[in-house]
This record gives structure tokens, C-alpha cells and sequence, in this order.
């Protein structure tokens, strides 16, 4: 199997020195076999399901999709059975120099967070790895071992998955290391051909729709053959992501010149809608959990019954100047990270400099129980518990494309 992979927006992989792209290797193949073995265990949770909510139930699944895991990529008994060659072609660019200014392009620093901020131990900007549109990067796959009955497809369904909902490298969530297929690609694949960009948004959310479809039912028909779990009993697992939550996609109604133009517009929108001072510029109320988290800053004052904003991502930070710029941060148990289940993705469109902004919620179905409802804790005090829900996320979506609908350009005020 072989991929011919453009880089749409910059892909921050990093290598053993941190915040470096290797020089040897830039595209590197344990992190493309990452990525895919996370996109397989996305895809796997949703047919393969506990019986019930009984823990015992939940923990055989669990049993269970790590054994078919293991048996496809590796563990420490077995090696994977997914072989990565060494990328080859695309020019691997240095993006020092290239870092965004936060005052003319604040959108792309608010989704880059952390990326380009000079603070701590880190010297100069991260490197990254960049493509030009017509020299791609070809990665080649292949199956080692004994045959095992509809495989190729498999890791065709899942190839498919990665590269139009997934990216690579840090901050992919947020639409850095976004990728597209060109023409060369060569796996198992029977649904509309995807090396063909879509003509419009409309073709392009069908086929994306489409291609979900065709992946779960790969999935279900290879489950059908080599699991020992019965398939579709019960809702999914609580404490994993899967295809379940997604119910249907947005995308900006925006046409965009260049992917970090859609970047930019996309964080803008982003940082308005969670920022209380750019709500307020924008004459609109702050968002309520900003209400309760200020007033549990005060002496005696119980936790916040509910933070919207942790469903973007813990940890969570507040700031408050009006309380002598006090702080506050929540956490998740023990763990105390939480992905969001908000993506953003960029795809490029068959017109020449024609881009789109893709709106994904994990959680949008009510089946989707996605590590959300759970307790939180403010600055890691156990006495001071919360929860969140994934509500805020639909509503971000729904706001962000009203927005652009009515203000499609940048305002002057914020050019200024």
C-alpha cells in the first residue's frame, strides 16, 4: 500500500530533541504507526461494545479489543504486524522564521497554544515539517506475518480515517499537521475515490459521511470474523472516543485562499467565542461558568456546579483582574488531562487556492459518553469537585458558522 501525503498546514512532530524535526528523518514512521493504531481504537469502540454498564462487562471489551489490537499492531510479545517504510520526497522546510505574529495573526496563535510562546526551557520557535503541493510525501505500507482475512482492507478503512479527520503532530486537534491524498495513493478503498478533492463543502461533508459509513462497516465485517465479543450489544464504552458521537459535520460557510487563512478566521472565532473580554467587545454576556468559577475564588465559597469550557480541554486556567488577578486551574482525577472533543480540519477543495474548515463534534451523539459528566478538580483539590458536559461544544459550532454567515471579513476593528 502506498499514500501520497501533502502537509496542508504545518505538522510539529518533534523528534528526540524536543520542539526539533529530526534532520535524518522528518516524517517518522513510529509516529505515522501511532497515529493509525489511535485511529484503529476510534473505529474498533464503536462496534465492539460492553454488554452493559457492569464494570466486569465493560473490562472484557476492553480485554477484547486490546487482544485484536495486539494481534494487528504489536506488543511487548509480538511485533506489528504493520510495516512503515521510511517516508520518501516532499521537502522538509524549517519553519523558524515563519512563527505567526500575535498581533496580525492572533487566530492562528490562539489554536497553536503553547507552540510559539518563548517561555521555560525551550530557545528560538519549533521546527516543523512542511510539504510543497507537488512534491508529496509517499509513504509506503505493508502487511507482515500469516494472513489474516480482510487486514489490507482494515488498514485501508483506517488509512482513509487519519488522513481526512486526523492529522499529525502537536496541536493536530486544533488543525496543524492537517492532510490531504494525492493522485499515486494506492490502497484498498471501494467507496468514492479519495484522491480527488471534493468540488464544494456539500460534496466534501457527503463524502465525508459516506467514507464514515464505508469504515464502519469494514470494521464490522472483520470484527464479525476474528472477535470473540459479540458486536453492537450496549451503548459505547463511557471512558473512549469512537465514531459514535459523530452525528453529522459543519463547516465554516467561508472559502479560504490558503490553510492558514482558514486557521486564522477559525481561531479568531474560536478565541471570541471562550474569551469573556472579547465577548464583551462583542456585546455579548460572558459565558456563565465564568460567573460561578469567579465567585468560588472567594473565601468559604463552594466549587462551581458546572465549567462549560473544560469540554475544550483540561487543564483549564482562569484569570480573573478583577479579583486582584487571581487564578485558578481544574484538572481531571487523577489523570488530569482531558482531550477535547471539538476538531478542527482543514481539506482542500478541487479549485485552484480553495480551502475548507471542518467543524467535528465527538460528542454530538448522546451515546457519546466522552470522558464528559465527569467530576473535576479546582487545583487538584479533592474537596472541590465539579463537572462539565459537552453541550458548549455544539453550540461553539453552531455560533461559529451563524458568525461567519453574517460577517464573512475580518472586522477593522480587530485588523487594528
Amino acid at each position: 500500500m502506498k499514500a501520497h501525503l501533502r502537509l496542508l498546514t504545518p505538522a510539529f512532530i518533534g523528534s528526540a530533541r524536543p520542539w526539533e524535526v529530526d534532520p535524518f528523518l522528518p516524517f517518522r514512521p513510529s509516529s505515522v504507526r501511532g497515529v493509525l493504531r489511535s485511529w484503529f481504537r476510534v473505529a474498533m469502540a464503536a462496534i465492539l461494545r460492553p454488554r452493559s454498564t457492569n464494570p466486569d462487562d465493560q473490562q472484557r471489551m476492553i480485554d477484547e479489543l486490546r487482544r485484536i489490537e495486539s494481534l494487528i499492531f504489536g506488543d511487548t510479545e509480538r511485533r506489528s504486524r504493520v510495516d512503515v517504510r521510511p517516508p520518501q520526497g516532499g521537502k522538509m522546510e524549517d519553519y523558524k522564521g515563519r512563527c505567526p505574529d500575535p498581533t496580525r495573526q492572533p487566530g492562528l496563535c490562539y489554536l497553536g497554544y503553547g507552540l510559539f510562546e518563548e517561555k521555560g526551557p525551550r530557545e528560538g520557535k519549533p521546527q516543523a515539517v512542511l510539504t510543497k503541493k507537488d512534491d508529496p510525501i509517499i509513504v509506503e505500507f505493508s502487511l507482515r506475518g500469516p494472513e489474516l482475512a480482510g487486514l489490507e482492507e482494515l488498514l485501508g478503512a483506517t488509512l482513509w480515517l487519519w488522513v481526512h479527520f486526523g492529522g499529525i503532530g502537536a496541536r493536530s486537534r486544533r488543525g496543524f499537521g492537517s492532510l490531504a491524498l494525492c493522485p499515486g495513493s494506492e490502497f484498498p478503498w471501494s467507496a468514492q475515490s479519495p484522491n480527488q478533492p471534493a468540488l464544494d463543502r456539500q460534496a466534501l461533508l457527503d463524502r465525508l459521511m459516506e467514507g464514515l459509513d464505508h469504515v464502519t462497516d469494514v470494521y464490522r465485517r472483520f470484527l464479525s470474523q476474528h472477535s470473540r465479543h459479540s458486536l453492537d450489544i450496549g451503548d459505547p464504552h463511557p471512558s473512549l472516543r469512537t465514531l459514535d458521537g459523530i452525528e453529522t459535520l459543519r463547516t465554516l460557510p467561508l472559502r479560504f485562499s490558503t490553510p492558514d487563512e482558514a486557521l486564522e478566521r477559525t481561531g479568531r472565532l474560536f478565541r471570541d467565542f471562550r474569551s469573556t473580554l472579547r465577548r464583551n467587545a462583542l456585546g455579548m454576556p460572558p459565558l456563565s461558568d465564568y460567573f460561578e468559577v469567579k465567585a468560588s475564588l472567594r473565601p468559604g465559597a463552594p466549587p462551581p456546579r458546572l465549567v462549560q469550557r473544560a469540554a475544550f480541554g483540561l487543564p483549564l486556567p482562569f484569570f480573573f483582574r478583577s479579583l486582584q488577578n487571581a487564578k485558578t486551574n481544574f484538572v481531571l482525577g487523577q489523570k488530569g488531562r482531558m482531550p477535547s472533543p471539538l476538531h478542527m480540519r482543514v481539506h482542500a477543495l478541487a479549485g485552484e487556492n480553495d480551502y475548507a474548515m471542518v467543524l467535528i463534534n465527538w460528542a454530538e451523539s448522546p451515546r457519546a459518553n466522552i470522558l464528559l459528566g465527569q467530576d473535576l478538580l479546582q487545583d487538584g483539590n479533592k474537596d472541590r469537585k465539579t463537572t462539565t458536559k459537552a453541550d458548549i461544544i455544539g453550540q461553539f459550532i453552531t455560533w461559529a458558522v451563524r458568525e461567519a454567515e453574517r460577517a464573512p471579513q475580518v472586522r477593522v476593528q480587530e485588523r487594528k
